[in-house]
């Protein structure tokens, strides 16, 4: 069961990578198909050379809400009830992780775009800020002995 959830997750944070959001706001706003204009690629750099900067930003914004959706749903899917390590649970922290890196991959290699190559820096960028380690429960606090 944990290894279904964890190929859940790596599936869906590749599947949220590869939507090509650059390709769709120049479609939108600027009626162009920007893999012919500039560097060729969907990033949110062409997506301004070709569509104007409202475009861009809302590119921009998307590409990064891939890798963190992607983190969030993973560790949503998995929880922290796997992978416990004295109390700490490490089910959720790699499952993000591995769809954060999933993400970046899917956008790399986009399924929808018939696996041509992107620049993945802002889902690669916004996929690990989920990952950062959390702060310990009260609980945990408590029992551990600090010194006064």
């Amino acid at each position: 069961m944990i290894l279904l959830k964890f190929i859940a997750a790596v599936v869906l944070g590749y599947l949220l990578g590869s939507v090509p959001f650059g390709l769709i706001m120049a479609r939108r706003h600027g009626k162009v198909d920007i893999r012919q204009y500039g560097s060729g690629k969907t990033g949110a750099t062409n997506v301004l050379r070709t569509a104007g900067k409202k475009a861009a930003a809302i590119a921009a914004a998307l590409d990064v809400s891939k890798g963190v959706m992607a983190a969030v749903f993973a560790g949503l899917i998995v929880g922290e009830s796997y992978l416990i390590v004295g109390k700490v649970g490490l089910g959720s922290l790699v499952a993000e992780a591995l769809a954060a890196i999933a993400a970046v991959v899917g956008h790399n290699w986009s399924v929808f775009l018939k696996f041509r190559v992107a620049a993945a820096w802002l889902p690669f960028s916004a996929g690990w800020s989920p990952c950062a380690p959390r702060q310990r429960s009260s609980a945990a606090r408590s029992s551990s002995s600090v010194p006064a």
